[in-house]
């Protein structure tokens, strides 16, 4: 049963080993939380980079890219991942109800309180996954322990208590509309016509907006999503070159090849 259950749930702590779990890149197909609890990190979350220092968490929603660029020397945290099936085994969504509030605000500081109960649950958790000792109802506990886990970071939103990095401009607010929509839709589109017209928008308007702000023009943006997504492939998948060519759309390997060199 605890195997089953690791497949769908896990916690890492940095204090696990001396390996750094943190910095490998992933697509979530499921969703994740990272907590800071000493030093910092710089995370990249769908192209977007944002600090996490002590007592910030950042919720990673489904079908997220995640890579964690660097940490601090004194870093210390726990991250939590958690698959689709879990999710819609334990009906997430009715104690989430601020969830679109929660994919466009995504970093959290937390209280000190907030973040002493969220990370007791970490630990409680942790300690009763690596104790099966058959007990009977052994995943059932599980669950009910990752529900009161689900129910401490929701009711930080519920609260209305949080605490944002900065309020997005006009602009920032287009950026950041289209580094999501290109996250979930670069495998098939890639003309920068389409993003435009999903947000109401001319070319030329985002094209002048992504230039300004990032130094990046959209074509860029797209490309380094499509390269980002070939690495995750190549690098942690058991796809062939000609089987992430396809995933991606590509017409044919060799051209994927050229487009990646």
């Amino acid at each position: 049963e605890g195997g089953a259950l690791s497949a769908f749930f896990n916690i890492t702590s940095t204090k696990d080993s001396g390996e750094n779990h943190f910095e490998q890149p992933s697509k979530f197909e499921g969703g994740a939380f990272g907590i800071c609890l000493a030093g910092s990190t710089i995370v990249s979350l769908n192209l977007t980079t944002f600090k996490l220092e002590k007592g910030n968490i950042l919720i990673v929603s489904p079908g997220s890219i995640v890579r964690f660029v660097n940490r601090s020397d004194d870093f210390e945290g726990y991250m939590a991942a958690f698959s689709l099936c879990l999710i819609k085994d334990i009906d997430i969504d009715s104690i989430i109800p601020f969830y679109s509030r929660i994919v466009d605000e995504p970093l959290v500081k937390l209280t000190d309180e907030q973040l002493e109960r969220v990370v007791h649950c970490c630990d409680q958790i942790k300690a009763r996954s690596l104790n099966n000792d058959n007990t009977p109802y052994f995943k059932e506990i599980i669950k009910h322990m990752i529900l009161v886990l689900f129910y401490e970071v929701s009711s930080v939103y519920e609260t209305g208590k949080v605490t944002l990095p900065h309020n997005f401009s006009k602009g920032e607010a287009i950026l950041k509309n289209l580094r999501n929509l290109i996250i979930h839709n670069f495998r098939t589109q890639r003309s920068v016509k389409f993003y435009a017209d999903q947000l109401g928008l001319t070319p030329k308007h985002i094209s002048a907006v992504t230039k300004e702000l990032c130094g990046m023009t959209v074509g860029e943006i797209i490309d380094e999503a499509v390269i980002f997504g070939a690495k995750i492939q190549l690098m942690y998948s058991e796809m062939s070159v000609n089987e992430v060519s396809e995933h991606l759309n590509f017409p044919n390997p060799s051209f994927f090849t050229r487009f990646f060199k």
